[in-house]
């Protein structure tokens, strides 16, 4: 019976034994498992801040890249300006007297003033149209590179098209006549020689007919639609431009999704609104701003699908703009008409 006694006794201590153990062994789980959770959160903000860390060195490189391309550009357009000093023989500081041998523009007749007195002298020396006219044909061939491209032209037909392209854009730059002042209100007031505008129009057709000529029907039809869609072009290229130092620069899909929508948006309006035919005295002003406007709209309507806020409101900024150009051109119109009295 004692011997009983005893070994119950004994069990009854293990049990106790093995109890206090498994209390002391579920404590110490306890912290345990609080340790690996929070060890488990932690992993996850490294692993967030190691993402976000490698996102924005990837933004450095790419800004740094940019930052290096535009200096390369920088440098070759620094190159070319000396190259073209050196071709027009001028002096290294390129004194006013080599490049604008003519009288003053007040002496010219049909020359402008005001303003574009410098302009105006620069068109009537040789030595000022030909640097005009070699910056512009650099600007060009970027310009037409991919319709060049397109149409499969040969290394000599694409510098005859670019030379008549660089033709048609000086026409652009030497409507005589022109005054651009500012009245004592503060005003600008513009005028133009409709009748110099009228000839210049037709050397543009001729220069067009050349065009056609080099391009053959079909491919003159194709430039034709470039040219109509180049102000949506330069409005993307200029949005990109203003971008580009921004936490938000314009990326290639964008850039394809927004053209495809301005171009998709124009449905018949108004096409290159600020050329020679805007000038004309018979051009229908409202019409066009209404189009443009509405036109205008559609494309903000469907942009911010597209764009962030920050790029929205720089279009918006841009399409203000192209919308003062209007009126300015309007202006200058409107400044020629007779008056009914």
């Amino acid at each position: 019976m004692k011997f009983e006694l005893l070994l119950t006794g004994l069990a009854g201590l293990a049990l106790g034994v093995g109890a206090t153990l498994l209390m002391v062994d579920r404590a110490g789980d306890r912290p345990d498992a609080q340790l690996d959770a929070k060890s488990a959160l932690s992993r996850e903000r490294v692993d967030q801040i190691e993402t976000r860390a490698a996102e924005l060195d990837e933004r450095i490189r790419t800004a740094t890249e940019k930052i290096t391309d535009r200096d390369t550009q920088i440098s070759a357009l620094q190159q070319r300006i000396a190259d073209l000093k050196a071709e027009a023989e001028l002096d290294p500081l390129g004194s006013e007297a080599d490049i604008l041998p003519a009288p003053a523009a007040e002496d010219v007749p049909g020359l402008a003033k005001g303003l574009n007195a410098y302009m105006g002298k620069m068109m009537n020396s040789e030595a000022g149209k030909a640097i005009m006219r070699a910056g512009t044909m650099q600007g060009l061939k970027v310009r037409y590179a991919d319709l060049n491209a397109t149409l499969g032209l040969s290394d000599a037909q694409v510098a005859d098209f670019l030379g008549l392209i660089a033709d048609k854009e000086l026409l652009g730059m030497q409507i005589p006549g022109s005054d651009v002042k500012m009245d004592g209100d503060g005003v600008l007031g513009l005028s133009l020689d409709m009748d110099a505008l009228a000839k210049i129009k037709q050397e543009e057709t001729v220069l067009n007919d050349k065009i056609q000529a080099i391009l053959g029907e079909q491919g003159y039809e194709y430039y034709k639609t470039y040219e109509d869609t180049h102000e949506d072009r330069q409005i993307v290229s200029a949005l990109e431009t203003a971008m580009g130092d921004s936490a938000l620069p314009l990326d290639a899909a964008q850039k394809e999704q927004l053209l495809a929508l301005m171009i998709a948006e124009r449905d018949g309006s108004m096409a290159m609104i600020d050329g020679m035919e805007a000038l004309s005295a018979d051009f229908d002003w409202e019409k066009a701003k209404s189009e443009v406007a509405q036109r205008n709209a559609r494309v903000l309507g469907h942009a911010s699908g597209i764009l962030y806020q920050e790029q929205y409101t720089m279009l918006e900024q841009l399409f203000e703009q192209k919308r003062s150009m209007m009126d300015m051109i309007n202006m200058a119109v409107e400044a020629r008409k007779p008056t009914v009295e």
